[in-house]
């Protein structure tokens, strides 16, 4: 790559997780297309990298762990044309006036700065949870808090053990996938805190894995203040049925859930973005407010499976085929 002369491409897929990889897949059936898939980390393949269990199920019609389903998908994609770069990160997105005029899109790598010019583009960043600072929790900020993210890349991709008590904040589905990691690593698990009267994953498999690894179940009661400064030493939560505050002493504190787009890419576009979440609004073609630029998977605000993403993927791919055909590509 030059880094003054723009690198022409058809479709610009950003976001190599399981929705940017089969959005490639889906386009490179077309083989007459350039196609560049941009991921800031230094392997794709997202979340489903760090987990276990449950993948494949919908898009590839079996289950595999995360590890396998990755490999699965990796496999399918370097058959195809599909040009990848790894530890790519998109700086920009500077979409033209004139709709005759390709997609600017530059980019930061350890190669330095470059620029690509593309027909179309696909935003496929996904979403991240809230940290303690966004969820507004008081106290210290000490060593020991994790995302379940952060605790995945320590314990399933570094075999780090990250602590040996923790304690998880939330109860979605994620929550769960924690509990398995948790255990995995070594480590117990003082409670699960849900603010809520109801759990946002299935009650019944929740109370089954919470009595099978003996751990309790705090509902309707909210983290208050986490105490320690080093690490960790214990959360302060508030119940309110009987009102009252307590701590549960831990070294390792989990918040799950809360899911936000990583659309930060697109503020300084005129995408139009939800007011509340700051997801692309996209049409049923996953068209968003610019021509030629589209959005699928979990930036569009809403935490789903894995597999549904990369359905979403397909659909959203196949939508941009059907612009390239009338576009006269």
């Amino acid at each position: 790559m030059n880094v003054e002369t723009p690198t022409q491409v058809d479709v610009s897929v950003i976001g190599g997780g399981p929705t940017g990889i089969s959005a490639c897949l889906e386009l490179s059936k077309r083989r007459d297309l350039s196609i560049a898939l941009f991921e800031s980390e230094s392997e794709i393949g997202g979340i489903p990298r760090r987990c276990r269990l449950f993948f494949g199920m919908r898009d590839l019609k079996r289950i595999y762990t995360g590890p396998a389903y990755v490999k699965k998908l990796e496999r399918l994609i370097l058959k195809t044309s599909v040009t990848i770069y790894t530890n790519t990160t998109v700086l920009e997105i500077i979409a033209p006036k004139d709709s005759s005029h390709r997609i600017r899109i530059k980019v930061s790598s350890p190669h330095g700065f470059f620029i690509f010019e593309s027909l179309f583009v696909l935003l496929a960043t996904g979403c991240f949870e809230s940290s303690q600072g966004s969820r507004l929790i008081p106290g210290t900020r000490p060593a020991g808090v994790y995302t379940t993210g952060s605790l995945q890349d320590w314990a399933n991709l570094r075999g780090k053990r990250p602590g040996k008590r923790a304690v998880i904040v939330g109860s979605e589905y994620i929550a769960l996938s924690s509990v398995l990691t948790l255990i995995k690593a070594g480590i117990s698990i003082g409670g699960l805190v849900e603010e809520s009267e109801y759990l946002s994953s299935n009650e019944l498999l929740a109370r089954a894995i919470s009595k099978y690894f003996r751990f309790p179940i705090y509902k309707k009661t909210s983290p208050i203040a986490l105490k320690g400064y080093d690490r960790v030493e214990a959360i302060q939560l508030a119940a309110k049925e009987p009102r009252r505050s307590f701590d549960v002493a831990c070294d390792t504190v989990i918040l799950t859930g809360k899911f936000r787009p990583d659309s930060a890419i697109i503020d300084s576009t005129t995408i139009q973005q939800d007011p509340v979440t700051l997801a692309p609004l996209v049409g049923r073609d996953f068209m968003t407010s610019q021509p030629r630029i589209f959005a699928a998977g979990n930036i569009l605000g809403k935490a789903k499976m894995h597999d549904v993403c990369a359905l979403e993927g397909r659909r959203a791919a196949r939508h941009i085929i059907t612009r390239i055909k009338a576009f006269g590509t």
